[in-house]
């Protein structure tokens, strides 16, 4: 019977298909919607890879700006530190060392006595400009000296963006110099104030009187002797002065290794002759005629008298005593300077014990540093820093006993 026939149809029942891997990518549109949360997660398409590279170069690009707009600060991170910009006195360290000798110290702590509102940087040498832990023997030395600063001396940072920025990079020939010690404190200094200005001081110079008020771009000469001619341990200029741009520039072409003055005092003097006297001839130059003369842009050429009262060759005389006369004898001598050049080049040597009481030297850091005199030069010394009030007593006493001096003197 019809109804008898066994049936054609597959008796199988219907099963529902579960998927145990991901479609692919043809079919994702059609099988995503009925998955769950978390597989349809790993569904999305990937993004395409134009996108991913662009995204790439907004990133780099961001993190360039960021670099270039941070590539003018100093390598410091406390509070207390200053950037170089904010100095109005330099001193420079160019070896590393843990602390300054006594001598070294005073002339920091004079240039602080003489300008109490002013901010004194010392700027040290350091193998690793992140770790700033090494800086905390120096910065005891001057810790009751509130307007003292201990920064790390970043050549990179100093020499960014300058002149010199190729040769210092690049070409490294102060590295095989046998003056390279010499070579790289002239070099940086000059970096330095072409970049942020100020007013450099060598770390053998005693200040004696204000140096500030006198004018906003000056350098002094040695000796009127053709072998002297201009120092530059004791300059003042603002930023990109057009005689530090003369002098920069003349760097590279100019730089002797074996000369210890090519790109120092030597090279000041050949420039700043036609600086301040045009075309006139050789044969009619004359350091004197230099004395005391304001070039252009406001440069003031001071003679000997005002930083280098006692020439180098009578350096010795500083750290004698002279039993026959009293030490304001042979302070009458520096009663119109400005500075005192201790000339530590020879002078380094010399230990403390052997500098005699009733020295020049002596008499003058008693005064001019007296915290330093009292911790490590005197008779007897305390070995440890001074008292703040006692410091703050000693000071004012100092600047009432200080001469009224003439900064034109001769």
């Amino acid at each position: 019977m019809k109804g008898d026939r066994p049936s054609t149809r597959s008796t199988k029942t219907k099963k529902r298909v579960v998927f145990a891997t991901l479609p692919s990518n043809r079919d994702k549109q059609e099988v995503c919607p009925a998955m769950s949360l978390q597989v349809i997660r790993s569904c999305r398409r990937p993004l395409p890879k134009f996108l991913l590279n662009l995204l790439f170069c907004l990133l780099l690009v961001s993190t360039l700006v960021l670099v270039l707009i941070n590539s003018d600060s100093e390598p410091y991170t406390p509070k207390d530190y200053m950037r170089y910009s904010q100095c109005d006195i330099i001193f420079l360290e160019v070896t590393i060392k843990p602390t300054l000798s006594p001598r070294q110290a005073c002339s920091v702590e004079s240039a602080a006595v003489a300008h109490p509102n002013a901010s004194i940087c010392l700027a040290m040498s350091m193998v690793d400009y992140s770790n700033i832990a090494v800086l905390k023997p120096t910065k005891e030395q001057f810790q009751n000296l509130e307007n003292v600063f201990v920064i790390p001396l970043n050549y990179d940072s100093i020499f960014r963006w300058t002149p010199l920025e190729h040769w210092w990079r690049e070409e490294f020939q102060f590295t095989t110099s046998i003056w390279r010690t010499i070579h790289l404190s002239d070099v940086t200094r000059l970096a330095f104030l072409w970049k942020y200005g100020g007013l450099y001081l060598d770390l053998d110079v005693i200040v004696l009187q204000p140096l500030l008020d006198l004018s906003s771009n000056f350098i002094g000469i040695q000796h009127f002797s053709s072998e002297d001619g201009v120092n530059t341990a004791v300059m003042r200029f603002e930023r990109n002065h057009p005689f530090l741009s003369k002098w920069v520039y003349s760097v590279p072409s100019k730089f002797d290794e074996n000369d210890r003055s090519s790109i120092g005092p030597l090279l000041v003097t050949k420039l700043i002759f036609p600086y301040c006297q045009g075309d006139l001839p050789d044969s009619k130059r004359q350091l004197k005629d230099l004395a005391g003369k304001s070039c252009d842009f406001d440069l003031r050429i001071l003679p000997p008298g005002a930083f280098y009262p006692i020439p180098w060759a009578e350096w010795k005389s500083l750290f004698k005593g002279d039993s026959s006369s009293s030490p304001a004898d042979s302070l009458f001598k520096l009663n119109r300077s400005l500075t005192l050049h201790t000339w530590n080049e020879f002078s380094s040597r010399l230990k403390l014990n052997q500098i005699h009481d009733r020295s020049v030297f002596k008499s003058l850091a008693k005064n001019r540093c007296p915290r330093e005199y009292y911790r490590s030069m005197a008779a007897h010394p305390t070995g440890r820093p001074m008292n703040a009030e006692r410091l703050k007593t000693i000071l004012k006493w100092s600047q009432r006993a200080g001469p009224n001096n003439n900064v034109l003197a001769t």
